[in-house]
């Protein structure tokens, strides 16, 4: 399916934000599960796989799927993935999962250019 882009960094920046209120304990949990829960419908429009299905694939294989995207989103993308991979490694303690979340967040920072420190406090975090 093709989605607009304006839309699909809306989707994005949404999802990463009830992600990341997820990580710090924020009270309006309303608003985070809707969000969330829209995650796996967002993960089959862009990729076309849910996340369970994502969860199978290798590092290289989501690295395969992010570049098939548009330039512009890769980041964004790298960023929820990682997010959505780390979430799961702390409720699960999955080594696995946090191996993926490490690897996409490292390449969200090399990708994007930005100094993130909790990006980096998570990666320190699953080491």
């Amino acid at each position: 399916m093709i989605l607009d882009n304006a839309y699909t960094l809306k989707q994005l920046k949404q999802l990463t934000e009830a992600l990341e209120a997820l990580f710090l304990g924020s009270p309006d949990k309303n608003i985070m599960a809707e969000n969330c829960v829209n995650a796996d419908s967002f993960l089959g429009n862009v990729f076309g796989l849910d996340y369970a299905e994502l969860q199978a694939k290798s590092a290289e294989d989501l690295l395969t799927l992010v570049e098939k995207q548009e330039t512009k989103l890769h980041a964004p993308l790298y960023e929820l993935l990682g997010n959505l991979f780390f979430q799961n490694y702390l409720k699960n303690s999955d080594s696995e999962l946090g191996e993926k979340a490490k690897f996409l967040y490292q390449k969200y920072l090399e990708t994007s250019g930005v100094f993130s420190l909790p990006i980096i406090q998570r990666i320190n975090q699953i080491q």
